[in-house]
């Protein structure tokens, strides 16, 4: 009985059954649209972090994002390196820049993060037609 009176309500009128599914539908895709962009967000802001062969991190105080990080300045490194452990302390420097390609001219937004060529900590992990010694030119 209960199945009975649902489908009639249901199909008795069709202009709000289209309606509710259509809203159902739309809604359905603009969620799977906002855990997209929110799993390749995630994966943007980590993936420098997560190649980096660290251990351990250290910024100054107040630094909310890694992007917004400042360089420590010497006396801070030399405690760093003071501690057991800590083989090397390597300074690096995050800023935004705006890369021109060279086929067509277009411009696009870059993340640069620049360090000492020869550390080991941050390196390059996807370089494709070069090498990292011709990166450092």
């Amino acid at each position: 009985m209960i199945l009975i009176l649902a489908s009639r309500n249901l199909f008795h009128d069709r202009i709000r059954l289209i309606a509710t599914v259509v809203g159902i539908v739309f809604s359905i895709v603009l969620v799977t649209v906002q855990l997209g962009v929110f799993l390749s967000f995630e994966r943007m802001v980590t993936t420098l972090i997560d190649h980096a062969q660290a251990d351990f991190w250290i910024v100054p105080n107040q630094t909310k994002s890694f992007e917004g990080s400042a360089v420590l300045d010497g006396r801070e490194r030399f405690e760093a390196l003071s501690i057991k452990g800590v083989t090397e302390v390597v300074p690096i420097v995050v800023g935004y820049a705006s890369w021109h390609k060279p086929d067509d001219g277009a411009s696009t937004p870059i993340l640069l993060v620049g360090g000492r060529t020869n550390s080991v900590g941050l390196r390059p992990w996807n370089v494709i037609d070069w090498t990292l010694d011709d990166l450092s030119m």
